[in-house]
């Protein structure tokens, strides 16, 4: 049985699914899109839009959640590049055209539940494993994700799925390999270019992700996620103009979006904008740990050899938040970065800082300056 999810059960769309369904003996039925997802039962989202555009691509991306959801999209279809494009590399979207003739609508139909009946196991399966996925039950969903493999049918889906599982699970190269697989099989696929991408990014190789990710410029509108993530990667390599200006193109598409109201509130920081800075810190939207969501993009700027930019922001963040009890964290962290930058004298600086203001149970400080004394010169490490 198919189920296919409405936002609106009285649409025109919906009423006549039902309708003919019901006539005709398919085996189909209609739910709430806000209702749990039926067991035993095959769910296809459903879009209604007017037109095929970056904003329709935007509402699948968002239904989707970045799941491998199966997708209805009842629409004119999309003649002219690039989203006539997206959507052939999209394996789990379905497509009626908005002027198909009742007819036309019936022959959609059969078509919809005789390929997922021709193959029913594949996609139960598909959604089993990304309950699993969804609950954390990380060895349910690899091992469902295989089995699905085994069949030899649409195989982009279960790499996702498996590139997915790992990357939750922090084995990032054998997700890395799952996504290239994905990547290979839908090469116009922003999803598994993305999760290429994350995984680069995972392993501190923000130079290759970017190169991933500039292919599909022509049309970053379709998603947000990847315009977020550009803007992350562009970022990370110290190109914090284009950074800026992704970030800014998300949020004029969205001024909701957490994602770029994140990146511009780093920006900020890094900039020394601290009025635009605490205008964000004290929005309701931006919710965040001044002082940990700093170090972690910080973090991000060291392990990509962007060690004057990670200073900045370390110490543009040490000056906002003032008298913080945890600013020993950030010079601790900021002796790091310059310990692996090679600049032995600003490490010891900021060490010594951090050891100053730090508990006393705070060991690590003190062995990292054990370290760089035995092993440099007084004379090329203190003043």
């Amino acid at each position: 049985m198919i189920v296919f999810a409405f936002s609106k059960l009285n649409s025109t769309l919906a009423l006549a699914i039902k309708s003919f369904a019901e006539y005709f003996s398919l085996p189909v039925e209609i739910a709430d899109i806000r209702q749990p997802r039926p067991f035993g039962k095959v769910l296809i989202m459903v879009v209604e839009s007017s037109a095929t555009n970056a904003a329709t691509m935007r509402e699948i991306e968002k239904l989707r959640n970045g799941r491998e959801r199966l997708v209805l999209l009842f629409s004119p279809k999309a003649e002219a590049e690039p989203f006539a494009s997206i959507l052939v590399e999209m394996p789990n979207l379905f497509f009626i055209s908005a002027s198909a003739s009742a007819q036309d609508l019936i022959k959609g139909l059969r078509h919809i539940s005789n390929l997922i009946e021709t193959n029913i196991k594949f996609y139960i399966e598909s959604d089993a494993a990304e309950e699993a996925f969804l609950a954390h039950r990380y060895v349910d969903s690899t091992n469902t994700a295989n089995r699905m493999l085994a069949s030899d049918y649409l195989p982009y889906i279960p790499h996702m799925i498996l590139g997915r599982t790992l990357f939750d699970s922090e084995r990032i190269p054998p997700a890395l390999e799952h996504a290239q697989k994905a990547l290979l099989a839908r090469p116009k696929s922003i999803a598994a270019a993305s999760l290429v991408a994350a995984a680069h990014q995972k392993l501190g190789q923000s130079k290759v992700a970017e190169k991933y990710l500039v292919e599909f410029l022509p049309v970053a509108e379709t998603s947000m996620l990847y315009m977020i993530q550009l803007g992350d990667v562009y970022f990370e390599n110290g190109k914090i103009t284009d950074a800026k200006a992704m970030y800014q193109k998300s949020k004029k598409l969205d001024p909701t979006e957490i994602g770029a109201l994140k990146g511009l509130l780093a920006v900020s920081i890094l900039d020394g904008d601290w009025k635009s800075a605490k205008q964000m810190t004290t929005s309701a939207l931006v919710h965040t740990d001044l002082g940990r969501f700093c170090n972690l993009r910080a973090i991000s700027l060291t392990a990509n050899l962007q060690f004057k930019n990670a200073e900045k922001l370390y110490l543009n963040t040490i000056k906002m938040l003032g008298k913080d009890r945890h600013l020993y964290k950030l010079y601790f962290n900021l002796g790091l970065c310059m310990k692996k930058s090679g600049d032995a004298l600003k490490s010891v600086k900021y060490f010594e800082m951090c050891e100053r203001m730090a508990p006393k149970i705070f060991s690590r400080v003190t062995e990292q300056l054990k370290v760089i004394r035995r092993n440099f010169p007084r004379g090329n490490i203190s003043d």
